[in-house]
């Protein structure tokens, strides 16, 4: 088991252990040598997405019928019902955890919204839309041939989450893709077809610079880019506003992974906004980082909020938690140390100061 990020969560609005713990940077084998341990576990990337859900089984059964996704993990609660569960999409891992209203952990079905969407590349969008309408899911943007190269389209999944699917076709150029998103743009807003574009045909259908899952998030705007910038040391990849001063669509870069964020419109999407708009959490991340303890105060002195102090955690990680002006909690962590199932299990007992979750 590793990264259950639900259970810290719940730790973390419980305020925690606030004891201070040294940063391990290293591991003991079996025959008793050190050796370094990557500050992302393996098969992870930076970036991981974790998604609130009413009920946990029916997601990961979804998901897997409808989208691919393998089940990889699953821990029980005493009693016996899901707190946490990842699955794989292909290169990627997405976290499920169950809703706790107490901890303002709520579905996007109970909230009649959400603050994020996932982007998933996969062989034929429409093929697979097709596929997940039958399955139970609702269209929210048809597919078609868009601007920057994919063919795309949107569904909202019977537990409310957001989806853009998509098919790398095209290779656009990138010096182009603010004036092709300000004609779209004005196209939409005249009720126009789109322009079209002779571009190269892609070479794959996944972009190379990019996971089959990238999260995307809602902002209040654009300076919540600047402070995203300053507080995580993100790289900006793009930024597009539109005539009126909105933030239509931003890329930042965190380690190896993109996450995309737009600016809430009740105009453009209602049923897409902030945390803090919504008042509740249905969707957060879970970033990982060299140093957890300097990312987790670089975020503070930027104007985040410490939700949770950094300490060692059960699972190998070092890790806390701070909730940015938009109110996206995020999950700051530094893999710190490989742990056998058996050890986390005897750590969580210790870190519940009780009997573990048995999963």
């Amino acid at each position: 088991m590793r990264s259950m990020l639900c259970i810290a969560l719940a730790l973390a609005a419980c305020g925690g252990s606030d004891e201070e713990t040294t940063t391990t940077t290293t591991t003991t084998t079996t025959g008793g040598t050190e050796a370094a341990v990557s500050p992302i576990p393996e098969g992870y990337h930076s970036v991981t997405p974790h998604l609130v859900v009413a009920d946990v089984n029916a997601a990961l059964a979804w998901y897997a019928s409808a989208l691919g996704a393998q089940q990889t993990e699953l821990v029980a609660g005493p009693d016996g019902q899901p707190m946490h569960a990842e699955m794989r999409i292909g290169d990627s891992v997405v976290m499920l955890g169950p809703e706790n209203e107490e901890h303002g952990m709520r579905a996007p079905t109970s909230l009649e919204g959400s603050c994020g969407a996932l982007m998933v590349y996969v062989e034929d969008v429409d093929a697979t839309v097709a596929a997940a309408i039958e399955a139970g899911a609702t269209a929210a943007m048809p597919v078609g041939d868009m601007f920057w190269g994919d063919r795309y389209g949107q569904i909202t999944d019977p537990h409310g989450h957001r989806w853009g699917v998509a098919t790398h076709k095209f290779d656009a150029p990138p010096s182009e893709m603010g004036a092709r998103a300000a004609a779209w743009g004005q196209a939409m807003a005249a009720g126009e077809p789109s322009p079209t574009y002779e571009d190269p045909p892609a070479s794959h259908w996944q972009p190379a610079e990019m996971h089959t899952i990238t999260p995307s998030l809602v902002v209040t705007g654009a300076a919540d880019i600047d402070t995203y910038i300053a507080a995580f040391g993100a790289e900006e990849v793009s930024r597009t506003m539109t005539p009126q001063g909105m933030l239509m669509h931003a890329e930042l870069r965190f380690g190896d992974s993109v996450v995309m964020f737009s600016q809430a419109s009740a105009e453009m999407d209602g049923y897409m906004k902030t945390p803090s708009q919504l008042g509740g959490i249905p969707y957060n991340v879970m970033l990982y980082v060299e140093d957890a303890d300097a990312t987790h105060a670089q975020a503070v002195s930027a104007g985040a909020t410490s939700a949770a102090p950094v300490q060692e955690m059960f699972w190998g990680d070092r890790w806390g938690v701070v909730t940015d002006g938009a109110g996206h909690m995020w999950g700051i962590a530094t893999h710190v140390i490989d742990l056998s199932a058996e050890q986390i299990q005897q750590r969580m007992m210790e870190q519940f100061g009780g009997e573990a979750p048995q999963g």
